[in-house]
């Protein structure tokens, strides 16, 4: 196993079993998206998290990247655990990783029934300087738009990619279920990096009045619920546990966070007037999420009840 530990500290901060590794590689971001230019970055991928190690040349980080690799090879050698195992394994690993926050420490506990809750970042397996751009064709293949430039053509993104790349990711998280999951968990491994991608994605830069932004958004508050009830250890959520379900399952979108409580009161719902005497399974945003109103779209259609109800 691989162990990190802080300085003057005699108990692991974090442990890495050689069983969950699938692979080790090294990293070279662009300039403009290097969290620490000048250092050497090395990717331990498990299913559920990849870790990121910071060497101080490229000689150090492959020596050590050499030594996990050993270590893989040998304990492959001593006869790794069987493919129906291991796949279980990795699910285990899912399951396990639904009921931790990914960012403890990082992101604000919620308020959820007079308590605090900690939320549960759904797609932050990869960090944003480690995913591909929208227009990089998964699932679905993206479209850009040409423009004339003085010294040529220059190809540019459009609301199309994300739209589209959005639409895809929907339709991959509504054919999973738990029997192919367990079946083959690495499947589900390719869908959790590309909701990574919805970090880079900036609902400012957004038209928040057209069609387009209207259909990407539901259609990221769907995928986001499909995920989190994927995850749900204990089956779909009843009148009692729907508040925590949709105030803590959450995706980062552009450098914040939303939950599924979130999106729908404060984007989605945002220029509607308040329910009144609303029942379950609609949940309120908490007071402190007013500012995400911000995003709220300005289309405004009663039609949207049926779509989220």
């Amino acid at each position: 196993r691989i162990e990190f530990y802080a300085p003057f500290s005699k108990k692991p901060t974090q442990v890495l079993p050689l069983d969950d590794v699938q692979s080790v590689r090294s990293l070279t971001p662009s300039d403009r998206l290097h969290p620490l230019p000048g250092v050497s970055l090395l990717v331990v991928e498990t299913a559920w998290r990849c870790t990121y190690l910071a060497f101080a040349d490229d000689a150090c980080r492959n020596a050590f990247s050499e030594r996990i690799k050993a270590a893989l090879f040998h304990s492959l050698g001593e006869g790794r655990i069987q493919d129906d195992v291991y796949q279980a394994h990795l699910w285990q690993g899912f399951s396990a990783q639904s009921l931790v926050a990914s960012g403890r420490g990082k992101w604000a506990p919620i308020s959820s029934s007079s308590k605090r809750k900690q939320r549960i970042i759904l797609n932050g397996r990869r960090m944003g300087f480690d995913v591909d751009s929208f227009d990089a064709g998964w699932p679905v293949a993206a479209t850009a738009t040409a423009t004339a430039t003085d010294e040529g053509v220059e190809v540019r993104g459009t609301i199309e990619n994300e739209e589209r790349f959005v639409e895809g990711l929907l339709m991959k998280a509504c054919s999973f279920s738990v029997e192919s999951l367990e079946k083959n968990p690495k499947d589900f491994v390719d869908f959790l990096d590309a909701t990574c991608r919805l970090r880079s994605l900036s609902l400012a830069d957004l038209d928040l009045a057209s069609k387009q932004t209207y259909c990407l958004v539901l259609n990221i508050y769907h995928c986001l619920l499909q995920h989190a009830l994927l995850l749900s250890i204990g089956g779909p959520p009843d009148k009692k546990t729907v508040g925590h379900f949709k105030r803590c399952s959450c995706y980062e979108i552009g450098g914040d966070v939303f939950s599924l409580a979130e999106l729908e009161c404060c984007i989605i719902r945002g220029r509607m007037s308040a329910p009144v005497n609303a029942r379950s399974p609609y949940v309120d945003a908490p007071k402190s999420s007013a500012g995400y109103r911000f995003y709220a779209l300005r289309t405004v259609d009663p039609r949207i009840n049926f779509v989220l109800n």
